[in-house]
């Protein structure tokens, strides 16, 4: 069953990487019966989609610009610490830390309550 998200269509490929990344976590393997695993899996994913899809439309509304001198500091302190050599292709790690400075920013976007 397809979610919307204040109209936005959920897609079923990031229910199913959530999906992926949580049946990693071996408290899953507590729940015994397949099916009732699987469908709990489901539904923990669905949410977690959700919860991702509600970041990035709040991330969207915020008209803060990145700071790119300070996404290019902390790339450069995570390849340090990291022993990465010079010719590495900082694409995933940038990435990684943009994803941090947006999901640091929910933590300051006020909430609203229903």
């Amino acid at each position: 069953m397809p979610w919307l998200v204040n109209g936005q269509l959920v897609p079923e490929d990031l229910i199913r990487q959530e999906s992926a990344q949580i049946a990693g976590d071996p408290r899953w393997n507590g729940i015994a019966e397949e099916g009732e695993r699987a469908k709990r899996l489901r539904a923990a994913a669905e949410r977690a989609a959700q919860d991702k899809t509600l970041l990035s439309q709040a991330a969207a509304r915020d008209p803060r610009p990145l700071d790119p001198g300070l996404i290019d500091q902390q790339v450069a302190r995570l390849k340090k610490n990291g022993s990465c050599r010079g010719a590495f292709d900082d694409t995933a790690v940038r990435q990684v830390v943009e994803r941090r400075r947006i999901s640091g920013r929910s933590r300051t976007m006020p909430v609203c309550a229903p």
